[in-house]
């Protein structure tokens, strides 16, 4: 118990999108949204008793993606700018100037139960080395193929540290909903 047991605990009973673009995303990808959210809200739930707050992480294949999906989570749960963040990255993987201090911010203080910080909605982040011991949902809406160049090992890797000051008798899980290829990958670690 050393870590958090990767599960996908509900699918998506859907094929992936076959061809999305920006001004869809969000009605292409809507039941793994409203899945993700539905989970995330149950953690939040149940992680209050224990004095622990739940993230939410997305990880979205293009910026415009994220832009979309991280508006219609504000606006269908009525949480702000703080509360969603939207951080993006250069095609490299390095964060935009304009997100580097608000990255910086989010990774340090999004694990603390008073950080407005409930969810993560980004494309690369990955990349920077970024882990939050609270991330306990991870939406992948990635192609996670070797042309893509990120790899499923990495977006998993970042919500598996455990969260501080949980009994040992509560087994912690991360929860991982996403696209074909990465639950493909979830379901070797299971």
């Amino acid at each position: 118990q050393i870590v958090k047991a990767p599960l996908i605990v509900h699918r998506v009973s859907k094929k992936d999108p076959d061809h999305v673009v920006t001004r869809n995303v969000v009605q292409a990808y809507h039941d793994w949204i409203a899945v993700a959210l539905d989970r995330w809200q149950t953690h939040t739930e149940f992680y209050e008793d224990l004095g622990q707050k739940p993230v939410l992480f997305i990880m979205c294949e293009r910026t415009s993606y994220a832009d979309a999906i991280a508006e219609h989570i504000r606006k269908q749960t009525h949480l702000g700018e703080d509360e969603v963040l939207l951080i993006h990255t250069d095609a490299q993987g390095h964060l935009t100037k304009k997100y580097l201090d608000r990255a910086r911010d989010a990774a340090r203080e999004v694990d603390k139960p008073k950080s407005p910080g409930k969810i993560i909605v980004s494309v690369l982040m990955l990349r920077e080395g970024w882990d939050v011991k609270n991330v306990t949902v991870v939406l992948g809406l990635r192609p996670f193929t070797s042309r893509a160049e990120i790899l499923p090992e990495q977006a998993i890797g970042r919500g598996l540290r455990v969260m501080p000051n949980i009994s040992p008798d509560n087994r912690q899980t991360l929860e991982v909903i996403g696209t074909e290829a990465f639950e493909d990958f979830v379901r070797q670690l299971e």
